[in-house]
């Protein structure tokens, strides 16, 4: 009883699909933030590797199996081709000012269009949280997504 009690209390996804999907709609949401945000949001790493790590994490491998219509297909495709052509230029790793190149500023809009096109919309993302001496933790399961 008390198990069911704590699963509706928590609105963490459990079931697979819903982790992939949940999982991609933060990694589209944190591309899509301002500077500033990425930066908080990814805490001590560097915020280019962070994001573009994370998006090829749940934008590819798990993006297979979300759920997603052929205009989002179609969005994330062209998010990923943007991706990978910036991460191939010349770039300063841990710089904050990279995020501020026009091309990184088209991966925001792109980013932001993608996760307009699943019905949500942009919102402040949940930060780092130092578990113990240098081990940081982002509960994205934890994150509540904000519908249009």
């Amino acid at each position: 009883m008390l198990g069911k009690w704590l699963r509706k209390r928590d609105p963490r996804p459990t079931d697979e699909k819903e982790v992939f999907q949940h999982n991609l709609l933060v990694a589209l949401s944190a591309l899509a933030q301002t500077k500033d945000e990425q930066v908080a949001y990814v805490g001590i790493g560097c915020a280019v590797c962070d994001l573009t790590e994370d998006f090829d994490t749940y934008g590819v491998r798990c993006y297979k199996e979300a759920d997603h219509t052929a205009e989002q297909n179609q969005a994330v495709i062209e998010l990923r081709g943007m991706i990978s052509a910036f991460v191939n230029t010349e770039q300063e790793c841990f710089d904050p000012k990279v995020l501020e190149r026009a091309d990184w500023r088209a991966i925001r809009v792109q980013a932001e269009k993608a996760l307009n096109m699943f019905g949500i919309k942009l919102a402040t993302l949940p930060r780092p949280v130092e578990r113990e001496p240098g081990v940081w933790h982002t509960d994205i399961l934890a994150h509540k997504l904000n519908p249009l």
